[in-house]
This record gives structure tokens, sequence and C-alpha cells, in this order.
């Protein structure tokens, strides 16, 4: 038993060194992120926590492995977010960032992480482990809207994109999680409704940021903070936005969700105010012709497919 504690004591100390240490940040990496000491220095305490836990839960020492258990967590979770900074500006840690693609990829790859996590606490029948891999799965949603979908925003932050549109950094830094998060929505519990619709309203969000954004850099290129806005990039957001609220409509027709129906309703709200305040004032000619044009009619659309099949649910 004395063995036990001590084993814990050691672990704990390496996992405080390894999360608690600011001059990881100033060691000497290399050049080669697959030669990086980051692999030994912290995949292998990764891995022995990892199997310590396994130890312990064969010998029935649930809460000591448990604490084991968050700690190779933990570990592995600085272990990813390191080596990702280490790819990207290899032998500097401080370096600055300057491309959307590393913001995004700590996302993405920790998204990956908590569902891998999620899905073998699942098919192992470990509630904690599964607790764990949500925990990091939904931190790693709310890292992708406040960092790479606010605070290192391509539009203000001056992050380079690509210049392929479509096929850049955009659809990797917020369209994967855009999906991983649609695809969660989708097996939260059935008697979780309100975890449920959360997630699908963080994903809907995603879905409206990336698709503004792409339009932005198919305009703009790579920078999507320089160059002058014209009347057709305007035009294609109000386009955007209300197929954006009938494909919503759509689905939610075809998966029979009420949720996705009233989904469509503030996304067709964001058109119409788009096209009243903004486009009225902006756009000249026929762009604006076209605009009050083609919202009508999306409108009548709308009207139309909401009362018919909401009628036949409802008979």
């Amino acid at each position: 038993p004395a063995l036990r504690w001590l084993s814990v004591a050691l672990a704990l100390a390496v996992v405080m060194r390894l999360l608690l240490n600011p001059f990881v940040f100033t060691y000497p990496l290399g050049e080669h992120p697959l030669l990086s000491w980051l692999h030994y220095g912290y995949g292998l305490p990764a891995l022995a926590l990892a199997a310590t836990c396994r130890v312990y839960l064969g010998q029935g020492q649930t809460r000591l492995a448990r604490w084991m258990q968050w700690g190779a967590v933990a570990v592995g979770w600085a272990y990813l977010g390191l080596s990702i900074r280490h790819y990207f500006s290899p032998g500097d840690l401080l370096g600055a960032v300057t491309e959307l693609s590393e913001v995004g990829s700590y996302g993405v790859v920790w998204m990956l992480y908590g569902a891998l996590l999620l899905l073998a606490g699942e098919k192992t029948e470990r509630r904690e482990l599964a607790a764990d891999g949500r925990v990091l799965f939904y931190g790693s949603v709310a890292f992708v809207i406040l960092v790479p979908g606010l605070l290192a925003n391509p539009l203000w932050s001056g992050l380079a994109v690509g210049s392929v549109p479509v096929f850049n950094a955009l659809s990797f830094a917020l369209g994967l999680p855009t999906a991983g998060v649609l695809f969660a929505a989708r097996r939260v519990a059935p008697g979780r409704k309100g975890f449920a619709l959360a997630t699908l309203c963080a994903g809907l969000w995603l879905v409206f940021l990336t698709v503004s954004l792409e339009i932005r850099q198919f305009f703009h290129g790579s920078q999507l903070g320089r160059g002058a806005t014209t009347n057709s990039e305007l035009y294609a957001y109000s386009v955007a936005w209300v197929l954006l609220g009938v494909g919503l409509l759509v689905v939610g027709i075809w998966r029979k969700s009420a949720t996705l129906r009233t989904a469509a309703l503030p996304m067709m709200v964001a058109a119409v105010v788009k096209v009243f305040l903004f486009d009225f004032a902006h756009l000249g000619g026929l762009y604006r012709v076209f605009s009050f044009l083609g919202l009508g009619l999306s409108l009548f659309a709308f009207y139309y497919l909401h009362r018919r099949f909401l009628s036949q649910e409802e008979e």
C-alpha cells in the first residue's frame, strides 16, 4: 500500500512539472518536429500514467485509477498542443502565430482527442473516461467558437487563410469542427434536449460563420481584412444567408425536426435585416433590385413550405 501512495506522489510531481512549467516554451526543441524531445518528455509520461491507471483498475483501486487517468488525459492534451506549436514554429515556441491553420489545428486535434476518449469510454463502459472525453470535446468546441471564430478571426486578426477558395484554412479551422459539432448534436442522449439544442446552436453558428468567411475569402483572397467590399460581395452574403435559411427549413421538414425548422427563422431574419437596413443603402442598380426580388421570392417559398408541411404534421 505504501508503494501505491508513492506512485501517486511521483505521478502528481510529474504532472505538475509538465503542466505548470512556463519555461518549457524556452527549451531547445530542435528544428525537426519528429525528433523533438516532446515525444518522450510528454508522450512517455502520458502513456505511463495511462498504463498505471489500467493497473489500478485491475486491482480495484478505482480512486487511484481515476487520479492517474486525469493526469494522463491532461498531459496528453498538453503534449498535443505543444507538438502543434512546434510543428508550425520549429525551435521557437514563442514565435508569432501567422496562419489560421495553426489556430485551427488546436481545436481540430483537441476535439478529435476528446471524441476518441469519449468513444473509448463508451465502448469499455468506463463512464469516467467518457466524461473526460466529453469535457475535452465540448471544451474544444468552445475554443473554436471563441478563438478562430472570434478572437483570432481572420477578418480582423490578419491571419492568412490561403488563396484557394473553399479548400483553405477556413474549411479546416472552422469547417471540420462544424461537421464534428453537428454530428455530436445527433448523438446526444434523447433525455438531454437542452444540451442537444445548445450543441446544435453552436453547430449552426459555425455553419453561418464558415459560409460568410468563405464568401469573404472568395472576393479578398488570403487576407480577409484587406480590400474594399464590392456590391457583388454584399449581394453574395444576402443570397447565402437566404439559402441557408431555406436549406435548414428543407432539412428540418425532411428530418421532421422542429428544432431545425425553428433555427431557419433567425437565419431568414438576418437576411431580411441585412437587405432592408444595409443593401437598400449600399447596393445600387440591378443588385438592389435582385436583392429585394430574391428575398421576396425566398420568403414566399419559406412561408409556403413551412405552412404546408407544418399543417400536414399537425393533421
